[in-house]
């Protein structure tokens, strides 16, 4: 069953990437053309806004899974080992309030880290 929510949304947007939908009505009815592997080479050799915004996502994956996903899992590791240190053994009080913590805190990043990624470039900010 998890294959199925996994694998069909991929397979999905893998066929609306290679067809001639233009965003409205069904990718999945007869009448769509598919062009193929066309809209990724328009993509990646057509100098626009649609390449621009491709190469912003592209760029930001590449910062969330080198540098995020690294520091964060080392924070989280680092928080969880000192919550399950002798020090904090004997008190209970103190366990939740460090659970607590570490949970504010990944909240609190993950909203910093979208705002960021999200914001408008303007000029005159």
């Amino acid at each position: 069953m998890t294959s199925l929510f996994l694998l069909l949304p991929i397979l999905m947007a893998l066929w609306v990437s290679i067809t001639g939908w233009n965003g409205q009505g069904n990718p999945f009815q007869p009448g769509v053309p598919v062009v193929g592997a066309r809209n990724y080479t328009r993509l990646l050799t057509v100098d626009g806004l649609a390449r621009q915004d491709f190469m912003t996502s592209i760029r930001n994956n590449l910062y969330y899974v080198l540098i995020v996903v690294p520091i964060q899992t080392a924070l989280s590791l680092g928080l969880a080992l000192l919550v399950n240190a002798r020090i904090l053994k004997g008190f209970e009080y103190g366990s939740g309030a460090a659970i607590s913590f570490i949970l504010f805190t990944i909240i609190i990043a993950m909203t910093v880290l979208q705002r960021w990624l999200l914001r408008e470039r303007r000029a005159d900010r």
